[in-house]
């Protein structure tokens, strides 16, 4: 089992950085809670219509008896049309990982439905640039593998652009993995607040 979710993990990120090489736009980020640590990269490239995204993120959170480690993959297609300042995107993701729980040591893997949205506010609003995002995204049960039986997290967030290609973030972030593992049923449910910094180039 281990060897198939290094595969499925190698694999996922050599994809990502294959898309990644012709992308017109990156974002790189940064955060930290109480007992978890958020790093991601997106890279972003427009088409006739929108934008194509592609991105992963490594999730690690130890928070006394229950710990995680997540690796994603994520492929969205999104559109800056619909409204001034407002961007939505649908698409999927890939993860990969450990969740333990009181000993229990279980590996995890799906491919989940991922939403997300981020408005950014008009200046006569904010002195400086402010972007409020949100985004989730659900695994069910026919696309969760290994141990998983299902996943859910949920992500919003406010961006302070303190200059034009870098900003402080805050953000709320839940976790959620419902798992079977050596005939025994378990759930993790985790959530904190972080703080980070984010970087367009």
């Amino acid at each position: 089992m281990k060897r198939t979710l290094i595969i499925l993990g190698t694999t996922l990120l050599v994809l990502s950085l294959a898309v990644m090489a012709g992308a017109e736009s990156y974002r790189v980020e940064l955060h930290a809670g109480g007992s978890s640590i958020h790093a991601g990269m997106d890279a972003k490239y427009y088409v006739n219509r929108g934008y194509m995204k592609i991105g992963g993120d490594l999730v690690y959170s130890d928070d006394d008896d229950e710990k995680y480690t997540i690796g994603d993959v994520r492929f969205l297609v999104g559109s800056e049309t619909l409204y001034p300042g407002l961007e939505v995107e649908l698409g999927f993701k890939g993860l990969v990982g450990k969740a333990e729980d009181e000993g229990d040591d279980a590996e995890v893997a799906g491919l989940g439905f991922m939403g997300a949205v981020a408005y950014k506010l008009p200046e006569y609003i904010a002195p400086i640039p402010i972007e409020v995002w949100l985004n989730m995204t659900g695994a069910p049960e026919p696309l969760s593998f290994a141990d998983l039986e299902s996943y859910f997290d949920f992500k919003t967030g406010v961006s302070f652009y303190i200059v034009e290609s870098a900003a402080a973030v805050v953000s709320y972030r839940y976790h959620s993995f419902e798992v079977e593992e050596n005939g025994d049923d378990y759930d993790i449910r985790d959530d904190t607040f972080t703080v980070g910094l984010q970087i367009n180039f």
